[in-house]
């Protein structure tokens, strides 16, 4: 199985069952995950994080040495095209990470900026998978500075996409969007090639078969899985997709193998 999103680092508005990365291998090793994507957390405050990113890098060049034979690691960078919209930047982090993280709500950007269009041409250029990040937790627990800042809109989504089809580029997945933002945007959705996650439903509504409905929404082609652990726990959010009203093959996609689509280079 494969998570394509979790987190290792201090998180400033709650503390964190783990924070260390150690911590989180071991976690989603017990979970049964052999392959994890990995962002720092603090990446998404620090003014400058690059800093982040190369703590990062760090860690899991030293639990390689430590552990060779655990489970995967696969850094994620979180980035700010807003803030630093650089081609050789965005090169030099092309060959270190897997992906790179935007989180537009918490870096304080519009998707549907320029900047965050060039940043997508770039990218596109270089293959690199674009995870783009919603709401980390329940929008009724956010810290308030976060909350109304820059809010998801269907019109900022459908800028952005009018650009995804421009490039042509099929490496990108919504993460974490409230289940309703990607109903009422399935029509936009639809018509590119964009994955869409399913941990919004670790955070909105009650225990509702929305992935069956995601799936009939988007394919089961195009759906990933993602816990951001440690903010969720990944066996709340397995269980949602194994006691799911649908195919045991939608299953294997969706756990693992659409993974590999979106990060095969």
């Amino acid at each position: 199985m494969i998570d394509v999103l979790t987190f290792s680092g201090n998180y400033p508005f709650r503390k964190l069952l783990y924070t260390k990365l150690c911590d989180v291998a071991k976690l989603m090793l017990e979970e049964g995950f052999e392959i994890i994507f990995n962002a720092r957390i603090e990446s998404l405050f620090y003014r400058d994080f690059m800093e982040a990113n190369k703590d990062l890098l760090k860690e899991v060049n030293e639990l390689s040495k430590q552990q060779p034979n655990s489970i995967q690691i696969k850094p994620l960078a979180c980035f700010n095209p807003d803030y630093i919209l650089d081609r050789n930047i965005i090169n030099e982090v092309s060959k270190s990470f897997a992906g790179v993280v935007i989180a537009p709500l918490y870096h304080g950007f519009k998707l549907s900026s320029k900047k965050v269009s060039r940043f997508l041409r770039y990218a596109s250029e270089l293959n690199l998978p674009i995870l783009i990040l919603g709401y980390l937790e329940d929008i009724r627990e956010m810290h308030r500075a976060y909350r109304f800042r820059y809010p998801l809109k269907l019109d900022d989504l459908k800028t952005f996409l009018q650009e995804v089809k421009l490039f042509g580029y099929e490496k990108i997945v919504l993460l974490s969007f409230p289940y309703q933002f990607l109903v009422e945007s399935s029509n936009l959705i639809a018509n590119t090639s964009i994955y869409v996650d399913i941990s919004s439903h670790d955070i909105y509504g009650g225990v509702y078969d929305h992935i069956k409905n995601l799936v009939n929404i988007f394919g089961e082609d195009h759906i990933v899985f993602s816990s951001k652990a440690p903010l969720s726990y990944p066996k709340a959010v397995l269980f949602k997709v194994l006691y799911s009203d649908i195919s045991d093959k939608a299953k294997r996609k969706i756990v693992g193998e659409n993974a590999k689509k979106l990060f095969l280079r």
